[in-house]
C-alpha cells in the first residue's frame, strides 16, 4: 500500500504475558521510515562531443567513444543500489551514436543525438545527454 512520499509506517507489536491470576498485554510501537523509490537520475555529463573513428586517428585527442554513468537517487538524494539503481539507456538515433547497457557511447556517423537514461523501476525518472559527433578529419585544431 502506497501512503505517499513522506509517510511513515507504524508497526505495533503485541505481547501477552500470563501468570497465575494475572493477564497483562504489552504494546510496543516501532516507527520506521517509508522506503523511497527512484525520484531523480543524474548523469556524469549532459553534453558530450565525440568524433568518428578514423584510421590511424588519435583517440586521445579525438575520442570516438565515451562511457557515461547514471546515478538513481531517492527524494533525499541518496543513491539507490542494486535493482532500484538500475538504468536503461536509449539513443534517439542509432545511425549517429549507439549506447550499450553500461552507458558506453560509440559513434557511427556525424550529427547530433540525445541519449536517455531511465530508471528500470520507474521509467518516468530519466535524464538526458546531448551528444555531438564530428568528423575528426575536419576538426578545427589550433596549434600554439
Amino acid at each position: 500500500m502506497n501512503l505517499g512520499r513522506n509517510t511513515r509506517h507504524l508497526f505495533i507489536a503485541v505481547a501477552m504475558f500470563s501468570s497465575p491470576g494475572c493477564d497483562l498485554v504489552g504494546v510496543t510501537e516501532h516507527d520506521s521510515p517509508h522506503i523511497e523509490g527512484p525520484s531523480q537520475l543524474r548523469l556524469s555529463s549532459d553534453r558530450v562531443t565525440l568524433y568518428l573513428a578514423a584510421d590511424g586517428g588519435n583517440e586521445d585527442h579525438f575520442p570516438s567513444s565515451r562511457s557515461l554513468s547514471a546515478r538513481v537517487l531517492d527524494a533525499a538524494d541518496n543513491a539507490l543500489e542494486e535493482k532500484a539503481g538500475e538504468v536503461q539507456w536509449l539513443s534517439s538515433d542509432e545511425a549517429i551514436a549507439v549506447v550499450n547497457a553500461s552507458g558506453l557511447v560509440r559513434t557511427v556517423a556525424t550529427g547530433s543525438v540525445t541519449l536517455t537514461a531511465s530508471s528500470v523501476l520507474k521509467p518516468s525518472v530519466r535524464a538526458t545527454a546531448s551528444v555531438t559527433v564530428l568528423d575528426a578529419g575536419h576538426a578545427n585544431v589550433v596549434v600554439r
